[in-house]
């Protein structure tokens, strides 16, 4: 059985592919301020600033390593140039999850995988520097995953709009802001799909059309029931700018891509299959 290494496997997207790939695979991961792995065999603890990801790799031999780590920058650029180097010594699959930030100066067009980086933001020139490392390798070896914006159950912004909801706050909407998404479900399919097939390069894992960010909130409110819902509008411009990843070069197959109105609705239906549960009954 092949043996993945998620590091930061208790972050919010290490926890996705925790949660996905841990039936599938001889899986480990790593944790830092969570308590609640201390007990768990198969995760380890890693201090980012403290510990070299080199002990790890000598007693897990990993065959995929997934990276999913936050913390301060310089520490991540050097963990993340030893992982490159045993990719490269063992022939392991490297997979960055990178975001839509690297292109955060582009406003008049959407993004391809192909597109030259234009980061603005301190986040999109840092995801950009990880990007530059992984890509030291052949493209055999890696792959980079570029998000949207995520929905789902733990996605931040779904429960500040709950949140606001429930205590009668203002949620903030960008009407100039064009954006694609994604949800935490169909990323976990689209990374099982890539590990397993051992798929490599730059992928765009957005939706296959775009929406304007006040719309899909608006909708997102409606559908959830979440009603009356306090908006504030902030104008960042006077005409439509994008914040947005399309996949076009390397795409995934038909069945793991998916329109905006498909997402919203798993959104949708995963809320309430939720409120169904013994857990909130």
């Amino acid at each position: 059985m092949r043996r993945i290494l998620i590091l930061g496997a208790s972050g919010y997207l290490g926890r996705i592919s925790y949660k996905e790939l841990t039936p599938y695979f001889d899986l480990h991961g790593t944790y830092f301020s969570s308590k609640d792995y201390t007990e768990n065999q198969v995760m380890h603890y890693f201090d980012l600033e403290k510990d070299s990801v080199t002990d790890l790799l000598k007693s897990l031999s990993p065959t995929t390593v997934i990276y999913a780590l936050a913390g301060p920058q310089r520490a991540q650029q050097q963990t993340l140039k030893i992982l490159v180097e045993y990719c490269r010594a063992t022939g392991a699959h490297l997979i960055l999850f990178s975001g839509v930030a690297v292109f955060d100066a582009v406003r008049s067009h959407a993004s391809y995988e192909t597109d030259k980086q234009l980061p603005q933001s301190i986040q999109g020139k840092h995801l950009s520097q990880l990007e530059r490392i992984v890509m030291d390798l052949p493209e055999s070896l890696y792959s980079i995953l570029r998000l949207p914006l995520l929905l789902g159950p733990s996605a931040p912004l779904i429960k500040q709009l709950q949140a606001a909801h429930a205590h009668k706050a203002h949620f903030e909407l960008h009407p100039n802001e064009i954006i694609g998404i994604n949800t935490e479900q169909e990323l976990a399919r689209q990374l099982h799909y890539i590990v397993n097939r051992k798929a490599t390069g730059v992928f765009h894992l957005s939706s296959t059309d775009l929406i304007h960010h006040s719309d899909l909130f608006i909708e997102l409110a409606q559908k959830l029931g979440l009603q009356p819902m306090a908006f504030s509008y902030n104008y960042s411009s006077n005409e439509d700018e994008y914040r947005a990843l399309l996949p076009k070069y390397n795409k995934l197959p038909a069945h793991y891509r998916s329109s905006v109105a498909q997402l919203i609705n798993q959104v949708v239906l995963n809320e309430e299959i939720s409120t169904l549960s013994p857990k909130n009954s």
